[in-house]
């Protein structure tokens, strides 16, 4: 299932990249913006979470809310659209902990908050590894998945859906937070 999910939601992994590829991090707006849209998408991902069981530990939302406040972001209620109804937590999983994997090539660059001068971190959520070991889990779950093709198209939407709200999240950031 996991090779069945990379190669099914490549082109909207692709997407999602060149849209948060196209920022300069090392800019302290886009770097807000950055932040901001992983908040949004993050928080509305994880609220999918809530009940589900047999799932790895995934808890982006404090280290995203740290590095919002470090970076005095606004309170924003603002939800992607995709997310709002019912979604299959491994597709959202697939996505959210999948994430933790470009994040750890973003931190091998240069970004804004990595020589912060300021003297208030913001860079839990780039730093931060504690996530690993759920990454692995969740391949070792989707390997061992028994689905029906329902439940696989149910975990493809998911996915896409997910993917699809953190392009939505970077263009109200980019919306909302001045340059």
């Amino acid at each position: 299932m996991r090779f069945d999910l990379r190669r099914e939601t490549a082109p909207l992994h692709e997407n999602v990249d060149a849209a948060f590829g196209a920022l300069d991090l090392e800019k302290r707006g886009d770097y807000r913006r950055f932040i901001q849209a992983h908040r949004l998408a993050a928080r509305a991902a994880e609220g999918q979470l809530n009940g589900a069981e047999n799932l790895p530990a995934i808890q982006l939302s404090p280290l995203l809310e740290a590095d919002a406040a470090a970076l005095d972001l606004p309170e924003d209620d603002w939800q992607p659209p995709t997310l709002e109804g019912e979604q299959h937590p491994l597709g959202i999983a697939y996505v959210l902990l999948g994430s933790r994997l470009g994040n750890r090539l973003l931190q091998r660059g240069e970004y804004w908050a990595k020589h912060d001068p300021h003297g208030s971190r913001s860079d839990h959520y780039l730093s931060d590894r504690t996530h690993e070991p759920s990454w692995r889990a969740l391949v070792e779950q989707l390997g061992r998945l028994d689905s029906d093709e329902k439940e696989r198209a149910a975990i493809m939407s998911s996915a896409a859906a997910t993917f699809a709200a953190f392009e939505e999240a970077l263009r109200h950031s980019r919306d909302t937070l001045p340059e």
